[in-house]
C-alpha cells in the first residue's frame, strides 16, 4: 500500500477526548461490536464502551505487530480517537467487490487508539458511546467513607490501570474519586457497608501493601468480627495499621 493511499487522520472528537491516557480494556464481538477503554486524568479514572449496532469490519492492533495501517507509525497519536478520511483499508476491501459499496454506501473509519493497542472499525454509524456505571463512579454524599493514599509514582499507564483495577473488584466499594492531599493524591472509597468483608479486607490489604502505601485508615475497619486475624500481631500488615511509621 503507497503512501498516497493510506489515508489521512482527522481528530474525532468523543467522551474519552479530554483524558489524558487510554488504555485498552477488552473487545467483545456479540450481536453487536463493543470497544471498552480505560480513562484516566490527574484525579479521574473512568471507563467507557464504544458500541457499535453495526459494522463491516474491524481490526485489533498492537504496538508488537507489523501490521500495514492507514496511519503512519511516526503519525501515531497515542490516546486519542481519530477517523480516517480516504481510507485506504475501505478502498483494499472494496477492491473488486462492488457489493461493498452498495451495501455500505457511507463507511466510515474509526480508530481508537489507546495506550498500547489501537482498534480499527469499517462501519456506517457513530457508536454510542457510553460511561459504564460501577466502581468510578462519585462516592455518594452521606456513604461511608474509608480513605487511603494514592501511589505516588506510576511506572507506566498500565499500572496505573492495574491499582484501580484491583479497587475494582472489592466487592464493598460503590464509587470512588481521588483529591489532592498533603504530600499527593488520596482515594475516597465508597463502601457499601461500614466494615468490609474479611476478604475485601485482606485484599486491599495485600494492594497497598505491594504499592508500599501507609495503611493507618485500615485501622477503623477493626471490628469484632475480624479483630481475631486483622490485630493479630503476627500479621504482615500489623504494625503498618496499628503501629509503627504506617507502612
Amino acid at each position: 500500500m503507497s503512501k498516497a493511499n493510506r489515508g489521512q487522520r482527522e481528530h474525532w472528537q468523543t467522551d474519552v477526548s479530554d483524558f489524558d491516557y487510554l488504555s485498552f480494556g477488552s473487545v467483545e464481538l456479540d450481536s453487536e461490536l463493543t470497544v471498552s477503554v480505560w480513562g484516566s486524568s490527574s484525579g479521574r479514572h473512568q471507563s467507557f464502551e464504544f458500541i457499535w449496532d453495526s459494522f463491516c469490519a474491524y481490526r485489533l492492533i498492537d504496538e508488537a505487530q507489523f501490521v500495514p495501517w492507514e496511519i503512519l507509525p511516526n503519525d501515531i497519536e497515542w490516546h486519542h480517537t481519530h477517523k480516517v478520511i480516504d481510507s485506504g483499508w475501505i478502498a483494499e476491501l472494496g477492491d473488486g467487490n462492488e457489493h461493498l459499496a452498495m451495501q455500505y454506501p457511507k463507511l466510515q473509519h474509526f480508530v481508537v487508539a489507546t495506550d498500547a493497542f489501537w482498534i480499527e472499525i469499517l462501519s456506517e454509524n457513530e457508536p454510542e458511546i457510553s460511561c459504564v456505571p460501577g466502581w468510578f463512579e462519585i462516592a455518594r454524599p452521606g456513604t461511608v467513607q474509608l480513605i487511603i493514599p494514592e501511589p505516588r509514582l506510576w511506572y507506566s499507564p498500565s499500572d496505573e490501570r492495574g491499582f484501580y483495577n484491583q479497587l475494582n473488584k472489592l466487592d464493598d466499594v460503590s464509587g470512588l474519586f481521588t483529591r489532592p492531599a498533603s504530600g499527593g493524591n488520596e482515594i475516597v472509597l465508597s463502601l457499601v457497608f461500614t466494615y468490609l468483608t474479611d476478604a475485601s479486607l485482606r485484599n486491599l490489604i495485600g494492594l497497598m501493601k505491594r504499592y508500599q502505601l501507609p495503611m493507618h485508615s485500615l485501622a477503623g475497619q477493626c471490628n469484632e468480627g475480624n479483630q481475631h486475624w486483622f490485630r493479630n500481631p503476627i500479621g504482615y500488615w500489623y504494625e503498618s495499621v496499628f503501629g509503627g511509621d504506617g507502612r
